[in-house]
């Protein structure tokens, strides 16, 4: 830091000096922190398989048993490498988007039909309440959205419970919600749930096969879309994750 002088331009350079200062030993601590998270995130993976690897040399375990968990293993060390390469993609400066007009609600449709089966698995009831909500935008990207928040509101949601998907207009805005009757998210964790990584309970993420990458890339793509991303939640009242972007088109929403 520098010492800030006693006259007012001095005193303001010092300032912003001492900012750029704060906000640089900031951005290096995330560093520092993301390059922990993953060296943490490989190690799991990988020393499972080792750990299979020794008890197949060993003879410890039957060789389909032990094979069923080193493949198990290599899917979740899979899932993690394919997630890191999407978040690479979302986060790259100036993110090549193919837009076209679309609607939300034929992407959360098509979202839908591949996810129902796996709700349906799970004991948990799905419901797809859609509303025509057009906009200008990927729709690979947009389809990767949705199936991200569907996901997460799977892995935390007990059966018996209920996940809802929607989308609608409001105002100017195009908006996709998907609600879950899950076990909700801390008000002091709230802040950090979009940070890569990051989850509240890691032992419970990574049974349900979570990276803590998947709302971090949500996050980055609604941004390349120009909208933004909003969440309310409260622990055992569930979350509703809701993305609003830029509607295009005039008339009012019509229900589908």
């Amino acid at each position: 830091r520098v010492e800030v002088g006693a006259e007012p331009e001095m005193r303001a350079v010092g300032r912003a000096l001492n900012r750029l200062a704060e906000t640089l030993e900031h951005e290096e601590e995330l560093r520092k922190e993301s390059v922990a998270d993953l060296a943490h995130e490989l190690r799991t993976p990988v020393n499972g398989l080792l750990g299979r690897i020794e008890a197949a040399q060993d003879q410890v375990l039957p060789p389909e048993e032990n094979l069923a968990a080193m493949h198990q293993e290599a899917l979740r060390l899979t899932r993690l490498l394919d997630d890191l390469a999407r978040l690479a993609d979302a986060e790259r400066p100036g993110l090549l988007l193919e837009k076209q007009p679309l609607d939300l609600a034929d992407i959360a449709g098509a979202a839908a039909h591949s996810f129902a089966p796996r709700f349906a698995e799970a004991g948990i009831a799905f419901t797809v309440k859609t509303q025509s909500a057009p906009v200008s935008g990927d729709a690979g990207r947009l389809e990767q959205v949705v199936f991200n928040l569907l996901s997460n509101a799977r892995c935390f949601t007990e059966p018996g419970g209920q996940v809802t998907l929607s989308t609608g207009r409001s105002g100017a805005d195009a908006v996709l919600e998907v609600a879950d009757g899950g076990i909700g998210i801390a008000p002091d964790d709230l802040r950090h749930i979009f940070t890569r990584f990051w989850r509240g309970d890691r032992s419970r993420s990574r049974a349900t096969g979570g990276t803590g990458i998947g709302l971090a890339i949500v996050h980055e793509l609604v941004r390349a879309h120009e909208g933004r991303i909003e969440v309310e939640s409260a622990p055992g009242r569930g979350s509703c994750f809701r993305v609003v972007l830029p509607v295009i088109g005039p008339g009012p929403a019509t229900p589908r």
